[in-house]
């Protein structure tokens, strides 16, 4: 990738430019048919902003090339490429323009663009607002709209477990944020609430209780609305050689409404969500360098999982010019599934360390 910047009086125009190769295979099991992947991707981008009295304008529009040889994703060649038989390409662009204005104590942005795609020209907005009405205390709300293109796999991809689909057209979400943070004395609390509103909402899903196959949908639409509190205390910079150094807690909730006239058993990814999750960690010295952090966890994912209580412990060691440390993680060696139903370690112990070297 390069980047460069020009600055001139009140304008600065920026622009970059990157590229990446990517060679990946995948097996559904050892033994069987391997997916072989050879992808492109490209990407510029050029904007200029210009500051102002009145703010902050930018002004803008980037450009995006995927292209993917593969023996399963895309479309069947006349002719084979070495190992690949399939082949898919696609061309992306967005345009935008973008104001920001600061004050004392309120800050104010708002943008507004278009987006191209292979599935036609979308309109893209967003705005935001931060107060800060006394020291350490931050007030922020937004609002904005976002959308996401199938992926070539969600497109194309077939396995023993997986039915593609050439049908799926993008998901589109309108969501909406507010956010309190407050950082003073030791103590740094926040409060997240947001709603989203999702239309045509891309999931691989099983529509029947005798399903055996993941089908490639747009599930129709998906509301979800949550919070978040978080709280941290260093004790360290109220208490200064204190035993314990930091305490951390935290609890978020998700509620989720789905609409759909086809009918959904199971789902792979959107409607296994986490309705409820639980967080406290303990911070302590032991002796010297040697201290010790505790992490507990409880939370319940949706989609026919049972709730679990997760329990992490880590010990470092502490130096100028190094550290190392050994970490048990599960330490009740639990058994769990989560997100994608996919069994989760027990026990698991790991160590390891780091140098700082001056030069």
């Amino acid at each position: 990738s390069l980047r460069w910047v020009k600055s001139v009086g009140r304008f600065t125009l920026n622009s970059s430019v990157s590229y990446r190769k990517n060679f990946d295979r995948y097996d559904w099991t050892r033994g069987t048919a391997m997916n072989r992947h050879n992808t492109d991707n490209v990407g510029a981008k050029l904007w200029a902003d210009c500051d102002w009295a009145a703010g902050v304008t930018t002004v803008g529009g980037d450009y995006a090339f995927n292209h993917i040889y593969s023996t399963n994703l895309g479309d069947k060649l006349s002719v084979p490429e070495g190992h690949y038989t399939h082949a898919k390409a696609r061309h992306t662009g967005n345009l935008w323009l973008r104001h920001a204005k600061r004050w004392r104590h309120f800050d104010a942005a708002a943008s507004a663009g278009v987006s191209l795609t292979p599935y036609g020209t979308s309109a893209l907005w967003s705005l935001s607002a931060g107060y800060a009405p006394a020291a350490g205390l931050r007030l922020e709300a937004g609002a904005w709209q976002s959308m996401r293109l199938p992926t070539f796999t969600d497109l194309y991809y077939t396995s023993p477990a997986q039915i593609n689909n050439l049908d799926l057209t993008p998901e589109k979400a309108v969501t909406y944020l507010f956010d309190a943070g407050y950082i003073k004395n030791g103590w740094r609390l926040s409060l997240q609430t947001y709603y989203r509103a999702g239309r045509d909402i891309i999931d691989w899903v099983y529509e029947t209780e005798e399903s055996r196959k993941y089908h490639a949908m747009n599930i129709g639409k998906l509301d979800n609305m949550g919070y978040s509190v978080d709280a941290t205390l260093n004790m360290t910079e109220l208490i200064p050689g204190s035993f314990v150094t930091r305490i951390k807690a935290g609890y978020a909730r998700i509620h989720q409404r789905h609409t759909t006239e086809q009918p959904v058993y199971r789902s792979l990814y959107a409607l296994e969500y986490l309705r409820h999750k639980a967080t406290f960690q303990l911070d302590h010295r032991i002796w010297s360098r040697l201290s010790a952090s505790w992490a507990v966890r409880w939370q319940e994912r949706m989609n026919h999982y049972e709730p679990y209580t997760k329990v992490d412990c880590k010990l470092q060691w502490t130096a100028p010019t190094y550290s190392l440390y050994v970490k048990a993680d599960n330490i009740t060696n639990h058994r769990y599934y989560d997100l994608g139903g996919v069994r989760q370690p027990g026990l698991w112990i790991m160590a390891g360390g780091s140098v700082k070297i001056g030069l």
